[in-house]
């Protein structure tokens, strides 16, 4: 079951209320800022609130004319010389959506102690989901990038299962895969990659490399190939929505790990708006294993390329890289060094 979102219960609250104009009511007490989940009324308009002192400059310009999103400064009449920025959704059917951002950008005002860099901080935050909202419009994923996110998200809940130590949040902090900041690797930690590669078995058992540095071991102690080989049917198997529920319920306790993961999911493009285009995929897993990308592994470094030439993209026949396979436990020993 999909973790209730506290700001969208909190929009329900003040919707059933029904009050005119702009009402506000407090995210949470134990916070040292004071944030607040808001409607407007009639038009059923929801909301996030930040108050801070007159003081702090903040510029929302590069916030103007976005079809998604409401971006506006006020004086908040609550307190003596306090400034409310206000942050509205302009389109209810993204709610969802705007719900993680909101709790995204609380995650990241209670990482800082000092009111000035809590109001940078959360404007940093909004100009990375700025780009987000504008490309709601874009649509479900496509197949091939439905299975690739499964098999990360695949990884990152083995790598939840097996963390020795390290905080939920650390975890979460070393997937960087699709779409998310131009990442060349899929995880990384301090001394290891690992690049994810998914396949069904009713393809021949290869995998296509993206670019001359995804295996270039060069500038890293430790790269992996993490191959997950599935069947996918109508019938038997977990969902790609089924998995990711399985993730946000292993981080359900950990608010700040939580809100991490919604804020990477949806970077990846997927939204809870589109899961019923991803019911009928069903994934029964094969196989996975590890591959130390190390010596000589078939693949192709930058440093090996003639001048002028770049963006190369090739494939590799897993059965010619057996050598190179290491167990789960060998492979886990070193990734659980975040």
């Amino acid at each position: 079951m999909t973790t209730t979102n506290p700001f969208v219960e909190i929009w329900h609250k003040l919707e059933t209320e029904n009050q005119h104009g702009l009402v506000k009511l407090a995210y949470s007490h134990d916070l040292p800022y004071r944030i607040y989940a808001t409607m407007s009324c009639p038009d059923h308009i929801c909301g996030i609130a930040i108050s801070f002192n007159s003081s702090i400059k903040v510029d929302i310009k590069p916030f103007k004319d976005l079809r998604q999103l409401s971006v506006g400064l006020l004086v908040d009449t609550s307190f003596q010389d306090s400034s409310l920025l206000l942050v509205q959704l302009r389109n209810n059917e993204n709610r969802e959506v705007f719900a993680t951002l909101c709790e995204n950008l609380v995650s990241a005002a209670s990482q800082v102690t000092e009111e000035r860099l809590m109001v940078k901080m959360v404007m940093s935050k909004l100009c990375e989901w700025k780009a987000l909202f504008e490309k709601l419009s874009h649509g479900p994923l496509s197949k091939p990038q439905q299975e690739g996110l499964f098999g990360e998200l695949y990884l990152l809940k083995k790598m939840l299962e097996q963390n020795t130590g390290a905080a939920e949040n650390d975890v979460v902090a070393t997937w960087h895969g699709m779409e998310m900041e131009r990442a060349v690797r899929d995880f990384q930690g301090s001394n290891w990659v690992v690049e994810v590669k998914t396949t069904a078995t009713n393809r021949p058992q290869k995998v296509t490399i993206n670019g001359e540095r995804q295996l270039d071991d060069s500038l890293v102690e430790n790269l992996f190939l993490f191959h997950l080989s599935v069947d996918i049917s109508n019938a038997s198997g977990i969902t790609l929505p089924e998995l990711v529920d399985e993730v946000r319920n292993m981080l359900a306790h950990s608010f700040i790990a939580r809100a991490l993961f919604e804020e990477k999911l949806y970077h990846t493009g997927y939204l809870d708006k589109d899961v019923e285009h991803y019911r009928d995929s069903h994934y029964l897993i094969r196989s996975d294993k590890f591959y130390n990308v190390t010596g000589d592994f078939p693949r192709i470094r930058e440093d090996e390329l003639r001048a002028g030439v770049g963006e190369v993209h090739y494939a590799i026949v897993l059965a010619a890289c057996e050598q190179y396979v290491v167990s789960n436990t060998n492979a886990f020993s070193i990734i659980n060094n975040l």
